[in-house]
């Protein structure tokens, strides 16, 4: 996950003519522009992270209920207040 997840690479472009009719933008202002395009990145990644951790707890919580450990039920033996507590945070994620 992570960096780990999505190859990364560097290019490097010197010397290439782009003429005024194909530029976007002004002329040195593009360091900005990306700077500026990232801000609705970093949020949609925070509610991607939200959605993937609430999915997460869903599927956690499946398991458990469906689980048996020791021909008992695992909502029996695996302890409840640590899911509690991992289902509060989840919902304290999605609040903010």
């Amino acid at each position: 996950m992570g960096r780990k997840a999505v190859d990364s690479n560097s290019i490097f472009i010197d010397g290439l003519f782009v003429s005024e009719s194909d530029r976007i933008g002004e002329e040195g202002k593009g360091f900005g522009y990306i700077l500026h395009s990232l801000n609705p990145e970093r949020l949609l990644v925070a509610a991607e992270a939200i959605a993937i951790g609430q999915d997460a707890l869903r599927r956690a919580t499946k398991y458990a209920r469906e689980r048996v450990v020791f021909d008992r039920s695992a909502r029996e033996v695996l302890p409840h207040r640590r899911l509690h507590r991992l289902r509060r945070q989840g919902q304290s994620l999605s609040l903010h």
